[in-house]
């Protein structure tokens, strides 16, 4: 069984979601809905740097939100550090195209 847990909070009009634990089939889910409750609000973080594993449901999850965040105009940041989502994102290539960021303070910074 996998578990993750998204806390929620707002920091100067941007929505910042904190994952701690697995995406993976199961839990991918749950991001994407908060993602998508999120992202017509205006800019978003998804601090990743509590995720201890990632698969490529997880993947989809956020080159959607990224795609859906550039349509709409509402920038999507990513907070990675070294790790799993690291690997993931390095090993497929598209670290190159997402807005990866080592901290919150620095994503909302950028936005």
């Amino acid at each position: 069984m996998t578990h993750l847990t998204i806390e929620q909070s707002e920091s100067n009009g941007m929505c910042i979601l904190t994952a701690v634990g697995e995406i993976d089939l199961a839990s991918s889910p749950d991001l994407e809905t908060r993602l998508s409750q999120c992202l017509g609000d205006g800019p978003v973080v998804v601090d990743l740097s509590s995720v201890s594993f990632i698969d490529s449901t997880g993947l989809r999850v956020l080159l959607a939100a990224h795609s859906g965040a550039s349509d709409g105009g509402n920038p999507l940041g990513l907070v990675v550090t070294d790790g799993p989502v690291t690997k993931l994102l390095s090993i497929t290539g598209v670290d190159g195209h997402l807005n990866i960021f080592r901290s919150v303070d620095a994503a909302s910074s950028d936005a």
